[in-house]
């Protein structure tokens, strides 16, 4: 398992830049849940999230998505989740991409989040694009904006339902 999900694939080309940033993140912390909370937190700080999906340009510009957000700074769920997973990878804490329908009340819509795997406890969903786009959210003081960020590290909403383990996971 440690071996499968902290290689590169396709999408999660870790370049030694890509490896730099994710070590430049969690300095000199060993524990894997805290590496994968800071690289959560500055995901979440330093990656915008944009609403038209724009995986063909990462693709052919800059032959992976992982060096699209690097480099951008900027992605869609399913590049910010492949950005997040990589930098995870990169420093040693196993992770993986899903994805699956979210039935939010008055909604339906496909979503992609990431799981880190923890040794003692296993895989937990972390979820970079929901915190921030719950920032966007007119009225929100920032105590609220920061329990809807520390609630999608490690847990999900009732609803969404995976469909996808395979693929990019």
């Amino acid at each position: 398992l440690y071996r499968r999900f902290t290689r590169s694939e396709q999408q999660m080309d870790l370049t030694e830049p890509l490896t730099k940033l994710a070590r430049s993140v969690v300095g000199s912390e060993e524990n894997p849940y805290r590496k994968a909370r800071k690289l959560y937190d500055w995901v979440c700080d330093n990656v915008k999230y944009n609403f038209v999906w724009r995986w063909r340009d990462a693709t052919f510009a800059f032959g992976c998505a992982s060096e699209e957000v690097r480099q951008r700074r900027i992605g869609d769920c399913v590049i910010q989740s492949v950005f997040y997973a990589a930098l995870c990878r990169s420093v040693g804490v196993p992770a993986r991409v899903l994805n699956g329908p979210i039935f939010p009340p008055g909604m339906k819509n496909d979503h992609v989040w990431a799981e880190v795997y923890f040794p003692k406890y296993g895989w937990a969903p972390v979820d970079v694009t929901y915190s921030e786009v719950a920032g966007m959210v007119p009225g929100l003081s920032d105590a609220e904006r920061r329990r809807i960020r520390d609630f999608f590290f490690c847990r999900l909403d009732r609803y969404r339902f995976s469909t996808e383990r395979n693929g990019l996971a």
